[in-house]
């Protein structure tokens, strides 16, 4: 017996009111679907499809939802300091690529927005002396 396909009304209609529960893989690329999705539970994220975790508004979206999601976001994104600048979310620090974990002044910025996030900076700047002066210096609540 062959499987019904979800109508696609059906599916959006559920997410928009807080009754959809899995994103279906025939709708994984589907903007109106996943950005409906993604509003209810930011991890659905992690079902879409390559080029949805590279849209700004998906992202986004997901990641108000909820923090976690961002380490679904595209590598481009996770390595976009203004994408990642403009969320404020201690753990976007977490999810940022490597490179820009170790950006003394993408990490400086985004810690002295939100002191919290200094538990996911690396311990490369975290150990750095002049770093942690110049964050206390600018932003002296960050260790209360």
């Amino acid at each position: 017996m062959e499987e019904k396909v979800p109508e696609r009304a059906a599916i959006l209609a559920g997410f928009k009111c807080g009754r959809g529960s899995s994103l279906p893989v025939e709708y994984n690329n589907d903007d109106d679907v996943v950005l409906a999705a993604v509003k209810q539970d930011g991890l659905n994220l992690q079902y879409v499809s390559e080029r949805l975790r590279n849209n700004t508004v998906v992202v986004l979206a997901a990641a108000k939802r909820n923090n976690d999601a961002l380490q679904y976001a595209s590598e481009r994104l996770r390595n976009n300091s203004k994408f990642l600048l403009n969320i404020k979310k201690c753990k976007v620090l977490k999810y940022a690529g490597e490179e820009l974990r170790k950006d003394p002044v993408f990490v400086k910025e985004f810690v002295l927005k939100n002191k919290t996030a200094f538990k996911y900076v690396s311990k490369e700047l975290r150990d750095s002396y002049g770093f942690v002066l110049d964050i206390v210096n600018e932003r002296g609540d960050v260790f209360r």
